[in-house]
C-alpha cells in the first residue's frame, strides 16, 4: 500500500479480503457484524480468511449491511467501499 490510489488491489483480492475490507470501511468489528447477521464470530472470521464461503442469502445481507454491491463482494467489480482517509 504505497499510495491512496492503491489502498486495495482488485487483482489479488478474494471474497474474504473484500468482506474484511468492507467491514473495516464500515467501522464494524467482527462481533458487531456477526450480531447484525445473527451468526457466530467464528463463521465470519472463516469467511474473511477464505476458509468458508457465505451462502447466497448471507452475501445479500452482507452487501446491504456493508453498503457495497453484491457483484463487488463476489468479483471486485461494482460499488465497493470508499478508500480510507489517512
Amino acid at each position: 500500500m504505497t499510495d491512496d490510489a492503491s489502498w486495495y488491489s482488485d487483482a489479488t483480492a478474494t471474497v474474504g479480503d473484500r468482506l474484511g475490507g468492507a467491514r473495516e470501511a464500515a467501522a464494524l468489528t467482527q462481533a458487531a457484524l456477526g450480531c447484525q447477521l445473527g451468526g457466530k464470530i467464528a463463521t465470519l472470521a472463516a469467511w474473511e480468511n477464505d476458509l468458508k464461503e457465505p451462502r447466497a442469502n448471507r452475501l445479500q445481507m452482507l452487501s446491504g449491511l456493508l453498503g457495497v454491491s453484491l457483484s463487488w463482494l463476489l468479483t471486485g467489480q461494482g460499488d465497493g467501499p470508499q478508500a480510507p482517509v489517512d
